[in-house]
């Protein structure tokens, strides 16, 4: 797939599966979600929405907390699964990056409410100020 197709498969993406398979086919990644998230690998943690503000701090804090959901059950209960590197919000206009480590002392905190569904992170102020440092926007 060249990068022009790429750009036109997101530019008609209209749900978050299609965004998904754009990614993994340009970037041909395995199309894994055994365990109950976007798309992963060794190296980092995708996590997809359709059409998402991530320059609005609300809606990036929002996602954010979500993938901190998949690293926190990575890193506790699906042990035998490494802990990306990075972790990558996309959606068809925009993909921001950040390093997971930056993370560890939100993802490692017994005082968020974990049993939450991931989709709907903890309200708490704390959650939210979290992606308030600046990932690197692509």
């Amino acid at each position: 797939m060249t990068f022009e197709e790429f750009k036109q498969k997101l530019d008609v993406a209209a749900t978050e599966e299609m965004v998904k398979a754009a990614f993994a086919s340009f970037y041909n990644l395995p199309y894994d979600t055994t365990h109950r998230h976007d798309l992963y690998t060794p190296q980092i943690l995708f996590e997809f929405k359709t059409d998402k503000n991530f320059n609005n701090l609300k809606a990036r804090a929002t996602v954010l907390a979500q993938s901190l959901y998949y690293i926190r059950r990575l890193k506790f209960i699906e042990v035998e699964v490494p802990i990306p590197f990075f972790i990558c919000l996309a959606d068809k206009n925009e993909a921001t990056i950040t390093e997971t480590r930056k993370w560890a002392n939100y993802y490692s905190n017994d005082s968020y409410d974990w049993e939450r569904p991931a989709s709907k992170p903890d309200p708490k102020p704390s959650c939210k100020g979290a992606a308030n440092r600046q990932p690197t926007c692509l």
